[in-house]
């Protein structure tokens, strides 16, 4: 299902497609999270030892998939957060 809209739904939608890309990889997190800040989504990643976030522009989810928006998100950090 493409996303027409970022809301509510969407974004829940957005963050369980990464907790699937996470667990793929097998990256281990304590929390996970996606949140709204003006113009831009936030992913928010608790690792081992804090918080990271990683921003993107939410304009470039829209007539994507929830799959596809969270593996291009991803997959260029993935090395990073398994050493997390």
């Amino acid at each position: 299902m493409k996303i027409k809209t970022i809301n509510p739904t969407n974004i829940n939608r957005l963050r369980i497609a990464f907790e699937n890309v996470l667990l793929d990889n097998g990256i281990r997190y304590t929390k996970v999270g996606i949140t709204e800040d003006g113009d831009e989504l936030v992913f928010l990643f608790e690792g081992n030892d804090k918080l990271h976030t990683f921003k993107w522009n939410k304009k470039t989810c829209v007539g994507h998939g929830t799959e596809e928006i969270a593996k291009s998100v991803l997959e260029p950090m993935i090395t990073r957060l398994k050493g997390i």
